[in-house]
């Protein structure tokens, strides 16, 4: 007795085969991590090196360039980066897919421990692994309080909040830090024969606990240990400074002003015109989103602040999430339904429901295998169960129609259900191994968006193959028992329409369908000729620019974002008046949209400014973001506001760059060119032709490039007279660093914060250049000298940051692309057809690279079209065992490109572009199009006629399996529609993929009834058997 004849006879068994599977998938479901996005795991390392004092140059040669030869060797190196910037470098290596992450930190760190020349100023290497925190929200601390007393505040909340449930981390932003500062004036350091590096290094000397050895007792061994660490500024001031002859001391806080305060900078930030901090917050591995979230809303609700302060939540993530589920249970439940009444209308409704169980049950099971992938409960994963939902029943489908198609004839419930399960089970089996197959490679897919998207091929494998488990050994012992009459109103009137579709249908089949099949197969040739013409007409379309491309769909946000660039050094003041009027500006726009349509409340809930003085991009970086109300209450999208913001700013003379973003799932800039020459002014040259070029194109705005002129910089030479006090150059630029910087001492751990300790000239006198020119340093030989007599002064200006790329310089051109521009693409691909030959034949050497997020769209597209070509080799080699034939799979295949020429057809009637998305709906909507054509084919293998009367058996096979086809065929659309029809700004993304598969399989389904018979006409023709 076979195993499904066994379950078929023995209910007991297959119930609990059900159960298990229902119990154990909820039990697994448990035990799924539930976060917002999924948890990427990011294979790089990288190094920072803290170099007080140093410009982006000096840091280059000093640190960017021993490093990069000293780790050059790595193994599984991919990429590798290094940006220097003020003092500081960072050095990141980019590791290949299963690089061994543990062995290569430890060979970075052995490889930049053997580094002979190392700046003696520069810090020991810090080297880690790049990780992902799952932040859910941020809570925004507002009020009119000092920088340093609203910090104050935000750590204690802090403190509070990490006690709070499911919070694991939190972090601030917006804040300058805390740093204590002995500041001491130059007379002072001269009366008693000391320079700020000789009082540094006794600072450091006697502020550290060291261990003394170990002294031997009777008792045993005892540890001796000095403790010398110094905390606060009252024990620094007791610290001695100088030890004079006569056995006097002098002590720090007698020459010095010793004081812990927030770091010197000019940053800010304000929520709604006041000073504010964000406190960001993690969550914990074992809370969910809402349970996160919930706890911190409490948490708000109670906390006791100031009448002044106010504590808002600011960037719920969960919030995303519940409304990506909510879509999922809406139109999960909506499919669901659409599916039972597709069912009904069919077979009948007992066949109807056990067909359409095997959803849930496929679903909830589906979590036994999840649950050894990794694949978390997020918004992409949520996705993959609603594009499921069509597909997963087609197996059902096809064996309970079999059934159903038995039980019409007369056999009896149990013989009809294991001879229909048997006679389709090998064609359901290898249908099923060709959707998993085609989905298969999507699992592979590089670049951050496979990564991404990840989830979605692992959950349709794992339901389909649950699927497949319940439609051959449970489905059938349900549909081999009698089923008790309903009497509901509702079911009679539907087993009612039952009998009427059954009918017309029937009418179809022996009527229309019969003749069209019989004139199709006659006419064989000329079907076929039709058929090609219409893919060359699509791919024309597509081709010819009529369907437009884009590589992910623009959705607007709730949210606009406007970086503003202003020159480096910009002074503060001025900048918070420009920030003001940038502001000014937006509000203003917003208004203007408000009045126009007559909301009587503001579009605008929130406004937000973040200065930094000199950030690690450019020079002077302001943020500013408008946050508005839902998309339905407000007058007009963050894509128009965005667009009337940029043009009024752009008439601003102090703002250099303006780089606007409106959009939600920003994956990066939209034009992004990587330029490469040995010759500086070469590249830059080619730097100013590549924009000037981009420029002229409509609808690319925000150009900018990598190369910001930072501050304004003195250089000093060594003169003879400074050479011959025994001055070296690396002496006097430590001498100089000293004086312009101060001296880094040390770092303390102090109520959780790490706190530098800085030894400086006061303000004043950093601040005046005479005074530093008049400044008097002791000489190695023991005598003074001046600064100024020691060197001679040139004035220069470097870059804000200099970024190496695989060991080369090179400068990034980036650019977005206008949301009105209907086809973004052919601008992308214009920029490598036409402007990288032109920059390459007129700057020779010259060397370019797609980067950024264009090369990760490279990378993803790339291993998207190798998944493709896989998947269409695997999915015959499939077919081609199954059938045991080489050419009846090229039958089976000829779906496909007729499903892809539906599918593009349908982006262009419903009005989207193209996009990665779509494509990779239609790398699975390969394996689902074959399903039909694979039970059609088998149909007429199957059929006795077709050897001795072709045409009259091509019929009768053909008409035998017009049910199940289109059964399975407008399930899989009508699981889809309720997505297709949604309006919500959270499917916006996810419907290019649902038109993929779901117009797809429409379109292929015809194409399988009338054009597959007449190929295996056409091929009997030319084999003659």
């Amino acid at each position: 007795m076979s195993p499904i004849a066994f379950m078929a006879k023995n209910p007991v068994a297959a119930n609990i085969l059900m159960l298990a599977l229902l119990v154990g998938g909820g039990l697994m479901m448990s035990n799924i991590r539930q976060e917002v996005f999924p948890d990427i795991a990011l294979d790089v390392v990288s190094a920072t090196v803290v170099y007080p004092g140093a410009g982006p140059s000096e840091v280059e040669s000093a640190l960017c360039l021993p490093m990069e030869e000293a780790v050059s060797t790595v193994t599984g190196l991919d990429n590798l980066n290094c940006t220097a910037q003020e003092g500081f470098a960072s050095l990141t290596l980019e590791l290949e897919k299963g690089t061994d992450l543990g062995q290569t930190l430890q060979d970075v760190r052995s490889n930049l421990a053997v580094i002979q020349e190392w700046p003696k100023d520069a810090e020991v290497p810090q080297v880690s692994q790049v990780m992902r925190k799952r932040r859910i929200l941020s809570l925004a601390l507002s009020g009119p309080l000092e920088p340093k007393s609203l910090f104050d505040v935000a750590r204690r909340i802090e403190t509070k909040l990490l006690a709070v449930e499911g919070v694991s981390e939190v972090s601030f932003k917006g804040v300058r830090s805390t740093e204590l500062v002995i500041e001491v004036e130059p007379q002072d350091l001269s009366q008693h024969g000391l320079s700020l590096r000789k009082l540094a290094s006794i600072i450091a000397a006697e502020s550290k606990d060291l261990p003394a050895g170990a002294l031997k007792t009777e008792q045993g061994e005892l540890l001796l240990r000095s403790l010398a660490k110094r905390t606060d500024p009252l024990q620094y001031a007791e610290l001695v400074a100088e030890s004079r002859p006569d056995g006097g001391v002098t002590k720090l806080g007698q020459i010095a002003k010793i004081e812990e305060r927030p770091k010197e900078s000019e940053d800010f930030s304000e929520l709604d015109g006041e000073p504010t901090v964000f406190l960001e917050i993690y969550q914990k591995e074992d809370f969910t989103p809402n349970q996160v979230s919930e706890s911190v809303a409490r948490f708000v609700a109670q906390a006791k602040l100031p009448p002044s302060l106010k504590l808002v939540v600011w960037d719920d993530r969960s919030d995303v999430f519940n409304d990506r589920f909510k879509l999922m249970v809406q139109n999960g439940i909506q499919g669901l339904v659409l599916v039972f009444v597709i069912l009904a209308l069919f077979l009948e409704i007992h066949l109807a429901f056990w067909v359409m169980l095997g959803i849930p049950i496929s679903f909830v099971a589906s979590f036994l295998i999840l649950s050894l992938t990794g694949v978390t409960i997020n918004m992409i994963s949520l996705f993959g169960y609603i594009l499921v939902l069509g597909i997963v029943v087609d197996d059902a489908i096809v064996i309970g129609e079999s059934v159903y198609s038995r039980i019409e004839k007369g056999e009896s419930r149990l013989s009809a259900a294991i001879a229909g399960a048997m006679e389709m089970g090998p064609p359901v089996f290898f249908s099923m191994l060709t959707t998993v197959v085609a989905f298969a490679p999507l699992v592979y897919i590089g670049g951050n968006m496979g990564r991404f998207m990840y989830a979605i091929p692992v959950i349709v494998i794992s339901v389909l193959t649950v699927s497949l488990v319940e439609s051959l050994f449970v489905l059938p012992s349900h549909l081999a028992h009698p089923a008790k009459p309903f009497r509901f109103v509702l079911f009679r009137w539907i087993e009612s329409l039952r009998g009427k579709c059954d009918g017309g249908l029937t009418r179809l089949i022996e009527g229309r369908y019969k003749r069209s099949l019989a004139w199709a197969l006659e006419n064989r040739y000329l079907v076929l000729s039709i058929g090609i013409a219409s893919l060359i007409l699509t791919g024309a379309l597509v081709m010819g620019g009529q369907l437009p491309t884009q590589f992910f769909p623009s959705i607007e946000d709730d949210e606009v974002t406007l970086n503003a660039e202003l020159p480096a050094g910009y002074p503060a003041e001025k900048s918070r008046l420009v920030l003001r009027q940038i502001l000014a500006t937006g509000i203003k726009v917003v208004e203007e949209g408000d009045h126009k349509k007559g909301l009587k409340s503001s579009s605008l809930l929130h406004h937000y400014v973040n200065f930094e003085s000199q950030s690690a991009e450019s020079g002077s970086l302001a943020t500013i973001k408008l946050r508005l109300k839902p998309a339905d209450q407000r007058s007009m999208s963050s894509f128009e506001i965005g667009q009337r913001w940029r043009k009024a700013v752009a008439r601003l003379p102090e703002v250099s760059t303006v780089r606007l973003t409106s959009r939600g799932m920003n994956f990066g800039d939209d034009l992004n060119l990587q330029l490469a020459h040995s010759d500086t002014k070469t590249l830059l040259a080619a730097v100013e032709h590549a924009k000037n070029w981009a420029g002229r194109i409509d609808g690319v705005v925000d150009l900018s490039d990598s190369e910001k002129l930072g501050k304004r910089e003195l250089r000093f030479t060594l003169t003879p007279e400074a050479q011959a006090l025994g001055l070296t150059a690396q002496e006097f630029a430590a001498d100089l660093r000293a004086a312009f910087s101060g001296v880094l001492v040390s770092r303390l751990e102090k109520e959780k914060q790490q706190i530098e300790v800085w030894v400086r000239y006061p303000k004043e006198v950093r601040s005046n250049l005479s005074n530093l020119e008049n400044l008097r340093m002791l000489s190695p030989k023991g005598g003074e000298y001046a600064l100024g007599q020691a060197a001679v002064l040139s004035a220069a200006q470097e870059p804000v940051s200099i970024t190496r790329q695989n060991q080369e310089r090179i400068i990034t051109v980036s650019g977005k692309i206008e949301q009105r521009i209907k086809n973004p693409e052919t601008i992308t691909q214009a920029v490598q057809a036409e402007l990288v030959p032109e920059l390459k034949a007129l700057y020779p050497g010259l060397s370019t690279f797609a980067g950024g997020a264009q090369k990760d769209r490279a990378q993803s597209l790339d291993s998207l079209g190798w998944g493709f070509l896989a998947a269409l080799v695997f999915i015959y080699c499939l077919l081609a065992i199954f059938f045991k034939s080489y050419t009846q799979p090229m039958m089976v295949m000829s779906a496909i490109p007729f499903g892809i020429a539906g599918a593009a057809l349908g982006h262009l009637i419903l009005g989207h572009p193209l996009s990665f998305m779509s494509l990779f709906g239609l790398v699975g909507l390969t394996g689902v199009v074959v399903n039909d054509s694979l039970v059609l084919i088998d149909s007429v293998n199957r059929h006795p006629k077709v050897q001795t009367e072709p045409i009259a058996g091509l019929i009768e096979a053909a008409q035998d399996r017009v049910r199940p086809i289109l059964m399975t065929s407008v399930t899989t659309f009508g699981g889809l529609m309720p997505l297709l029809a949604e309006t919500s700004r959270q499917a916006q993304f996810l419907i290019p993929m649902a038109i993929s598969l779901g117009v797809g399989i429409l379109f292929a389904t015809f194409i399988t009834l009338f054009l597959v018979p007449c190929l295996f006409l056409i091929r009997k023709d030319i084999l003659g058997r």
